[in-house]
């Protein structure tokens, strides 16, 4: 299928711009301005040659000297296999070319390749939106984490602030004087009881 870019006219026919075109290569082998009575089967045809059924220009067929030695070598063990053989004319027929038939199935392959295209775009724009989605979920997802984090950080700043004014706060115990400085204390005093105060007479002289 083509897509016509211009308004343009061909053997007469109209086309306008967007029109759908469908190139032919039979069409274009039975073409009566190139081959006298196109319908007629004749292999001695002295044009047979320019035939398109292989393309034509850039578009040619690579495989065509293939196809033709494969033909070739068909038809000789077909006439090897059959020597002697003969067209049953009263038997004989010939189907012609249904032009409803073909346009119709034109048209409907036509709109099955556009519903393929239709398919694959549609494809395409869902794989696109898909990853898009996931772009977004992964940044959502990103930024959620990095909310926690930072509110994971700040509560603990807040902690240790808190703790910091606290001992701030509290109001610290005075030394306590009754109490005699470690390095005052005899190691082989620890353990033992008190002794008991000094009794003192009455002039002064301890007992």
């Amino acid at each position: 299928m083509r897509t016509a870019q211009v308004d343009t006219e061909i053997a007469g026919t109209e086309i306008a711009k967007g029109d759908w075109l469908y190139l032919s290569y039979l069409a274009g082998n039975l073409d009566p301005a190139v081959f006298d009575d196109p319908l007629r089967f004749d292999v001695t045809r002295h044009n047979a040659d320019r035939h398109i059924a292989f393309g034509y220009g850039i578009h040619f067929c690579l495989g065509a000297a293939l196809a033709r030695l494969e033909g070739r070598i068909a038809l000789d063990e077909v006439l090897n296999r059959f020597p002697e053989w003969d067209v049953d004319r009263d038997n004989a027929r010939r189907d012609s070319l249904d032009e409803d038939a073909y346009r119709r199935d034109s048209v409907r392959n036509a709109f099955r390749a556009e519903a393929r295209r239709d398919s694959v775009r549609r494809d395409s724009i869902q794989r696109q939106l898909m990853r898009s989605d996931s772009a977004k979920i992964d940044s959502l997802r990103n930024q959620a984490l990095l909310q926690d984090s930072i509110r994971r950080e700040t509560a603990k700043r807040d902690s240790i602030r808190r703790d910091s004014v606290r001992r701030d706060t509290i109001p610290r115990r005075p030394p306590d004087t009754t109490r005699p400085p470690p390095d005052s204390i005899r190691p082989d005093s620890i353990g033992r009881p008190p002794r008991p105060p000094a009794a003192h007479d009455s002039r002064g002289a301890t007992a």
